[in-house]
């Protein structure tokens, strides 16, 4: 970790600037260390997203992402398309699905209930359905419709996933 010296006398440190930690360092708990550019506090697989005075690690945002729509819901409370995207925004993962997602921990004829209030991006999306590739209008239309391995479309066409 790097702190700037502010003020020194007769050998004594008056006070320094918080310090920023680099990549694979603590961040984060009760001493609120922040990451430097280009990086966020990680928090892990907790969900905790540094309540409690939780550490983390610093990591590097992410200069890129895969489209695949597996979405994950923000330590900002904000759904993301999946963890990369997430994670490039500078957040870390509070838990797997849509903020709010009423499904966790539901029966699965409670899960089959529509929605209400459900969340989709508007986004062009690709699915396998039935073996085949699918074209659908966003990724939750190819969710009710039962596709797998959905993702964002880029290109013409819908492809199988190798």
């Amino acid at each position: 970790m790097r702190g700037l010296l502010l003020g020194l006398v007769s050998g004594i440190v008056l006070w320094t600037l918080p310090a920023f930690a680099e990549v694979g360092a603590m961040c984060g708990g009760i001493a609120a260390v922040q990451c430097g550019e280009k990086e966020f506090c990680d928090f892990g697989d907790k969900g905790t997203c540094g309540a409690g005075d939780q550490s983390g690690v610093c990591a590097a945002v992410p200069q890129a992402c895969t489209k695949e729509y597996v979405p994950v819901c923000g330590c900002d409370q904000k759904t993301y398309p999946n963890a990369c995207e997430a994670h490039m925004a500078g957040v870390s993962v509070a838990s797997a699905g849509a903020c709010g997602d009423r499904s966790k921990g539901m029966s699965d004829e409670t899960k089959a209930a529509p929605a209400e209030g459900r969340i989709c991006p508007d986004v062009i999306s690709c699915g396998i359905k039935d073996g085949e590739p699918k074209e659908y209008s966003t990724p939750c239309a190819a969710e009710d419709d039962g596709a797998t391995d959905i993702h964002s479309k880029t290109g013409d066409s819908c492809k199988a996933v190798q």
